[in-house]
């Protein structure tokens, strides 16, 4: 069986285009990121974020427990690195980001790496990363079920509820039936009087009406007697005013015609 090496390797996912050394205003700084940043792939997502950014440099795992990262690029870019640091997404969750300052730039990286430890350390990081990553997700899933199992039993619960709820409603249903079952047979009493009522009412009418076009008949018989016994003494009246008149005018007329002349004459005789 080979032996694993025992001095640190160095093992690139990918190879990408070299950085312009001639880039002006290239600075380098060195980060230690704390919290739980290893055996969560937290270099591998630092490689990628330095990688779509264009910054060059190392990422490695400190024996502390803590993770190194030196870094290269222009001032606003190594900016928004620093800031890009801190993840919290899946396993990994950085705590704290602490600059360790302006470092010289001695010698400018050519990519952006991860610093592997020994093999064996490697393996056992990966492994442990899965099984930790399993160890979640089971405690995730452990967490469902019994978030399940907690929604089942408030179901149960609501289900014991609803039924009391329907029972007690169907008390309520079957009270309220009477209720409404008394209630019409007392409309239909009312009903049954107010139709005696109303009939009633029609025939007392009828009678009003009857007896008050027998007086109204009476009433016109006895005016119309008393207007044509009228009418009959106006008549009479009336024709003696004509008589009388006709008297007065043909006394009138005589007078005028006779008299009139006998007095001229006697006149002119007394005059001779």
């Amino acid at each position: 069986m080979h032996e694993l090496p025992k001095n640190p390797i160095s093992m690139p996912l990918s190879t990408p285009a070299p950085m312009n050394k001639d880039m002006p205003g290239t600075i380098r700084k060195r980060f230690v990121v704390k919290g739980r940043v290893q055996k969560v792939n937290y270099r591998d997502a630092v490689q990628d974020i330095a990688r779509t950014l264009g910054v060059t440099g190392f990422v490695k795992n400190l024996k502390s427990g803590d993770v190194e990262v030196v870094c290269e690029g222009d001032e606003a870019i190594i900016g928004k690195f620093e800031k890009a640091l801190a993840i919290k997404s899946g396993l990994i969750d950085v705590r704290e980001v602490v600059p360790d300052g302006t470092i010289p730039v001695k010698g400018k990286f050519t990519y952006f790496e991860i610093k592997y430890g020994p093999m064996e350390e490697e393996l056992g990081e990966r492994l442990g990363a899965g099984f930790q990553y399993i160890q979640e997700v089971g405690q995730k899933v452990d967490g469902v079920g019994k978030a399940v199992e907690g929604v089942g039993q408030k179901v149960d619960s609501m289900h014991s509820d609803m039924n009391k709820r329907f029972d007690h409603m169907a008390d309520r249903y079957d009270m309220i039936a009477a209720s409404l079952k008394e209630a019409i047979v007392h409309m239909d009493r009312n009903a049954v009087k107010t139709d005696k009522a109303i009939e009633k009412s029609r025939k007392e009418t009828i009678l009003a009406v009857r007896k008050s076009q027998k007086d109204t008949a009476s009433m016109l018989a006895r005016n119309h007697k008393e207007t044509t016994a009228e009418l009959s003494m106006s008549r009479k009246d009336f024709a003696a005013s004509n008589r009388e008149l006709a008297k007065a005018v043909n006394f009138m007329i005589k007078k005028m015609s006779g008299k009139p002349a006998t007095a001229h004459r006697v006149s002119r005789k007394k005059r001779k």
